[in-house]
């Protein structure tokens, strides 16, 4: 080479991808599948991408709830970070349908719900969150709508929470006459998981499950006023 450089050979990327079904995407609130089609050129290093992908099937967990996914694109003209994504997801209960709209850039989408029969979203957020009108919530159920309706993620808030306290499970609500009602659960082995529950300032129970065998567990539960039970449960599929 005598000491000169070696000239590097540019590459340009000229690739079609299809992808008729099998495209798994999940995480911890959502399980879904899609099917694809796209077209790959540019420089390897900043690649445009151009094309659609389209949801096969999906669940996934909103606001505390069970939604179907029932329609959804997600549309490439380039940049990957200008993807612009549309989904629509829905929850049936006995009294009322809710669909929920997932639109816009894939870094900041929006959400939208709407009902059947209609209804205003504070509405639907209290049937959805709390199964009650909204005219019967607590000061606390009332505010955390209110924060729903302005953007504010209190769901990441108690997620990062669980995360920080090292638990599994994290859950907060409110009771009948308005106490808070605080959950938090943690796997202690493979076989022993340990849960306790409080009302207003107090540890109201705590219970114990022990797996004896892929079948059968071992529960113990003692509450707050020294009542203690045990039960065996057995369960099965078909």
């Amino acid at each position: 080479e005598n000491g000169q450089r070696r000239r590097r050979i540019p590459v340009t990327l000229d690739y079609r991808i299809r992808a008729s079904d099998s495209i798994f995407v999940s995480a911890e609130s959502f399980s879904t599948e899609w099917r694809g089609d796209w077209y790959v050129s540019g420089n390897p290093s900043s690649p445009d991408i151009e094309g659609d992908a389209h949801l096969i099937s999906g669940r996934a967990i909103l606001l505390n709830r069970a939604f179907r996914m029932e329609e959804g694109r997600v549309s490439l003209a380039g940049d990957v970070q200008t993807a612009e994504i549309n989904l629509l997801a829905r929850h049936q209960r006995d009294s009322i349908t809710v669909n929920a709209r997932v639109e816009g850039p894939v870094a900041s989408p929006s959400l939208s719900l709407s009902s059947q029969p209609a209804l205003p979203q504070d509405e639907i957020l209290a049937r959805l969150l709390f199964d009650r009108n909204s005219g019967q919530l607590s000061a606390l159920e009332t505010a955390t709508i209110a924060a729903q309706l302005s953007g504010q993620n209190l769901f990441g808030i108690v997620g990062g929470l669980r995360r920080a306290a090292g638990l599994d499970r994290l859950d907060f609500a409110t009771a009948e006459n308005g106490e808070i009602r605080v959950t938090g659960g943690e796997q202690l082995t493979d076989d022993v998981y340990l849960e306790l529950e409080s009302r207003g300032a107090a540890l109201s129970s705590a219970r114990l499950e022990w797996t004896l065998t892929p079948d059968f567990s071992l529960l113990s539960r003692l509450t707050g006023d020294t009542q203690a039970s045990i039960a065996l449960r057995w369960r099965t599929e078909y």
